[in-house]
C-alpha cells in the first residue's frame, strides 16, 4: 500500500476525530449528547476487556454469516438463469428493482410475527437485506459477459455447467463479488438493526440497553464497536476477493 493511499485511508477517519473532538470541547452539542472521544475510548476499553461483551459479538457474527450465506447462495443461484436468460431477465430484473427500492425495514414486523423475536428472524431479516444486491449484480454480471468468450468456449467444446464453470462465472466474478460486499455489510446494518429492535443478545441489543438507560457515553463506545465490527467483516469479504482473484489468475 502506497503512502498516498494510506494517506487517504486514515486521514477521513482523523478528521471525523477531530471534529467530533473540537465539537466536544467547545460544548456547541450537549456533552450529554456528545460526549468526548477520549471519554468513549475510555468505556471502549472497559467494554473490550470485559468476557460478557465477547458472546454478544458472536452472536452478530453467527446472525451476519448465517444470513449473508442464505442470500448469497438465493442472490447467485436465482442471478444466474436470470442473467443468462434474456426471457427471464426482462420479466424479473424491473421487479426485483422495484422490490429494492422499497425500504425493506417496514417487513421487520411481519418477519418477527412469523420467525419470532429470537436468532431466526435477525437471520431472515439480514438476508432479506443482503439478497437483492446479490441477485441484482449476478443478473447484471452475467448479462454483460462477452459473448465473444461465450463463443469461445462453445467451440471449445463447453456446454452447459461447463460453460458457467468454466467460462461465464471467471468472467461475472468482479461485478458478482461487488454484489457480496455490499450484501455483507446490509445483512451486518440489517441484523445489529434487528437486535436493536427486538432482540436479547447481539451488538444491536448491547446498543439499545445503553441507549434506553441514557448512558450515552457507553451507547457511543457500542456505536464504535459496531463500526469497527462492520470494518472487519468488509475486510474479510476484501480478502475473500483478493484470494478468488489469485487463484483464477
Amino acid at each position: 500500500m502506497t503512502a498516498t493511499r494510506l494517506g487517504i485511508y486514515l486521514g477521513v477517519p482523523f478528521l471525523i476525530l477531530l471534529a467530533w473532538f473540537l465539537l466536544a470541547i467547545s460544548e456547541v452539542v450537549n456533552p450529554f449528547l456528545l460526549p468526548s472521544p477520549i471519554e468513549v475510548a475510555r468505556d471502549l476499553g472497559t467494554v473490550l476487556t470485559d468476557s460478557a461483551t465477547y458472546p454478544h459479538l458472536w452472536t452478530t457474527l453467527r446472525q451476519v454469516l448465517l444470513a449473508f450465506g442464505l442470500a448469497a447462495a438465493l442472490g447467485i443461484g436465482i442471478g444466474l438463469p436470470i442473467g443468462w436468460y434474456r426471457t427471464l431477465r426482462k420479466a424479473y430484473e424491473p421487479v426485483l428493482g422495484m422490490v429494492y427500492a422499497v425500504p425493506l425495514v417496514v417487513l421487520y414486523p411481519v418477519i418477527a410475527l412469523f420467525f419470532g423475536i429470537g436468532a431466526t428472524s435477525k437471520i431472515v431479516f439480514g438476508a432479506l437485506y443482503a439478497f437483492f444486491p446479490i441477485v441484482l449484480a449476478t443478473i447484471s454480471a452475467v448479462s454483460l459477459v462477452d459473448q465473444n468468450l461465450v463463443s469461445a468456449g462453445r467451440s471449445m467444446g463447453a456446454r452447459g455447467a461447463t460453460l458457467f464453470r468454466t467460462v461465464v462465472l471467471p468472467a461475472a466474478r468482479p461485478r458478482i463479488m461487488v454484489g457480496l460486499r455490499l450484501g455483507i455489510i446490509l445483512a451486518t446494518l440489517a441484523v445489529v438493526g434487528g437486535q436493536y429492535i427486538a432482540g436479547t443478545s447481539g451488538l444491536g441489543y448491547l446498543l439499545a440497553t445503553a441507549g434506553q438507560s441514557f448512558q450515552t457515553v457507553l451507547m457511543f463506545a457500542y456505536i464504535v464497536l459496531t463500526l469497527a465490527f462492520a470494518v472487519l467483516v468488509n475486510g474479510l469479504m476484501a480478502a475473500l476477493d483478493h484470494y478468488t482473484n489469485r487463484s483464477l489468475t
